[in-house]
């Protein structure tokens, strides 16, 4: 994913102006001088988020495992012993159970190891929670 941009930069662009019927030169100096200023809106917008209880998350894309190729986030958590993230099929993940439609954990320890583990959890959660939101419409 070389084309990933952060949450303030979704926000920038979302600011900017449509210049596609300017000159080039023309769109070129709406962006130098309109650009700082999206910049700082951008930050005044997360902090305001930030304060206020909210967390920007980007939510990671689902991998297709198994025989059976059902969608799974996968969560690295951290190896209590050495530090390290345990990754692939000794990490945990996310998944829906084809059973039921229910969202469900494998391999993911409680408590987590580290806040950071947290984290990567919650947006996989978000995520399994976002694809059941999809398929219910």
């Amino acid at each position: 994913m070389s084309d990933k941009v952060s949450a303030r930069e979704v926000i920038i662009n979302a600011l900017a102006p449509d210049v596609s019927n300017y000159s080039a030169r023309h769109a070129q100096r709406i962006k130098e001088v309109l650009g700082p200023w999206h910049a700082k809106y951008a930050d005044a917008i997360l902090d305001a988020l930030k304060a206020n209880g909210y967390a920007v998350v980007e939510l990671p894309a689902p991998e297709a495992r198994g025989v059976t190729e059902q969608s799974e986030w996968p969560v690295p958590i951290t190896c209590t012993l050495t530090g390290g993230l345990r990754t692939g099929s000794r990490g945990g993940a996310v998944f829906i159970r084809r059973s039921d439609g229910r969202i469900a954990l494998d391999g993911i320890p409680t408590p987590l190891p580290t806040v950071d583990d947290a984290r990567r959890t919650a947006a996989a959660l978000l995520a399994a929670a976002a694809e059941r939101d999809s398929e219910e419409r």
